[in-house]
């Protein structure tokens, strides 16, 4: 079962309420919303609360020695709760400057199935933090880049800083901090662009650092002909004793695209992919756009306690739309 409901602006405010239930195999997971978004560039104020609680399974990839796929199981049970108050001390109709402050409630736990070790130990504790993000907004129309008619290519400019503070006052066995950076840089000329991406958050405490998480991603795209497409994309990305199912994980989250899920999982991924597309019928039959693809994918995903592994495919799609 997945059942969600997403109802926005209830009774003619500005109240969004979104849930979803999830009842698999592995287990039973729910989320819940409610709350004031920033709606556009100049919204000035937001409020929420959101909740999500979950008892399943998360299994732990991994590869042996030759490449036979393998797996740890996790029993993963939580309750978190959180509120987030924004404000924007400066708006534009292409720019803003948001302040939040945050607030949680969280108790969860990883139990090992195989010997019922606890990989997060089960406690209630609370968290604050706060994020400075400022954005400029740009946009570039393109026809036939993403699909058959126009669209905008989103190039802004984005910044964050956030911090958080987990008090032992509030159940940690230590203080700890987790401060974070994210930002985004795009160019455009003529008929090409180039985006680049960077998120890296950590914790520490007072033994050093607990967990860390830095992902970077460049993306190139260019009109070589007014049906005819390149779109290119690199990611690199770093974790550091993270929770269990949040390793990277190729060939199901994203590229390799003929590789089986779990084939390349870990703390450690570099990846690229290259696809070249010709659109070449708008409305075939006055009907449905028809179009076609060529790719190409490299990449691999470990942990660092082994060895890193790369595979790669090459391929060729159909693209389906509409102008």
């Amino acid at each position: 079962w997945n059942l969600s409901a997403n109802f926005g602006r209830v009774f003619g405010t500005n109240v969004d309420i979104v849930g979803n239930y999830s009842g698999m195999s592995d287990g039973k997971t729910g989320n819940w919303s409610i709350g004031t978004p920033f709606r556009y560039l100049e919204s000035r104020r937001a409020i929420s609360y959101a909740g999500s609680a979950a008892d399943q399974r998360i299994f732990r990839f991994f590869a042996e020695d030759g490449g036979v796929l393998d797996s740890v199981t996790f029993q993963n049970t939580a309750f978190l709760n959180n509120v987030a108050y924004g404000w924007a001390p400066k708006v534009s109709t292409s720019s803003y400057l948001r302040v939040a402050v945050t607030a949680g409630v969280r108790s969860q736990t990883y139990v090992r199935q195989v010997d019922s070790i606890p990989a997060v130990g089960d406690s209630v504790f609370g968290t604050v933090g706060g994020v400075v993000s400022y954005r400029a907004a740009r946009y570039a129309p393109m026809t036939r880049f993403n699909g058959f008619g126009q669209e905008s290519i989103d190039l802004s400019s984005e910044a964050s800083v956030r911090l958080g503070i987990a008090p032992e006052l509030f159940g940690y066995e230590r203080t700890g901090i987790a401060p974070g950076v994210g930002g985004v840089a795009a160019r455009k000329w003529r008929s090409s662009w180039i985006w680049a991406s960077l998120l890296a958050t950590g914790t520490f405490d007072s033994s050093g650092l607990d967990s860390a998480r830095v992902i970077g991603n460049i993306a190139f795209g260019t009109k070589m002909a007014e049906r005819l497409a390149l779109g290119v994309q690199i990611q690199g990305g770093y974790l550091d004793n993270t929770a269990p199912g949040t390793e990277f994980d190729l060939g199901f989250q994203n590229v390799l695209r003929s590789w089986e899920p779990h084939s390349f999982v870990g703390r450690r991924t570099i990846w690229g992919t290259a696809e070249q597309r010709w659109y070449t019928w708008d409305k075939l039959f006055n009907l449905v756009g028809i179009g076609f693809a060529g790719f190409v994918d490299y990449g691999g995903a470990w942990y660092p306690e082994q060895g890193s592994r790369f595979g790669g495919d090459v391929g060729v799609g159909l693209r389906i739309g509409s102008a």
